[in-house]
């Protein structure tokens, strides 16, 4: 049986009363939650700007000359919903069998963290699928 910490114990005894813990609000949590609905949407959208600014700066980083734009030769994408974040060296399913619980905002934060590693570029979304077609027609598989 695992002990419960204070800060554990608290919460869970204020999911079971249905008591916002954040800021000292009096308004009701939401089922299953220990904090109100207000509070659910302020906190989903800081996550949500801080997620989208970890994107734009990895791709940034990665981007042609160090601009939010993807790496191909002549591409002038710069949408920051159509660019992705590609393995140069093709070994993206390597990686991933390797850490597999590190894709998406997760990957941008630990290649920020790791002082931004060579091997990645910035690509739009149809210049990812070229170097995949690409590559498959020249290994023959």
């Amino acid at each position: 049986m695992r002990l419960l910490t204070p800060s554990s114990a608290h919460r869970k005894r204020k999911r079971a009363q249905r008591i916002c813990v954040r800021h000292g609000c009096e308004k009701n949590a939401a089922k299953g939650y220990t904090s109100c609905v207000s509070h659910i949407y302020e906190h989903r959208n800081k996550c949500n700007k801080d997620n989208l600014r970890a994107r734009k700066e990895t791709l940034t980083h990665y981007g042609k000359i160090g601009q939010l734009r993807c790496c191909w030769f002549r591409c002038l994408v710069s949408d920051i919903d159509m660019l992705t974040l590609d393995h140069i060296r093709n070994n993206g399913s390597e990686e991933r069998r390797i850490n597999k619980h590190i894709v998406g905002v997760r990957l941008y934060r630990m290649l920020r963290r790791a002082g931004y590693p060579e091997g990645y570029q910035t690509l739009c979304a149809n210049h990812q699928l070229k170097k995949e077609l690409n590559r498959r027609r020249n290994n023959g598989s």
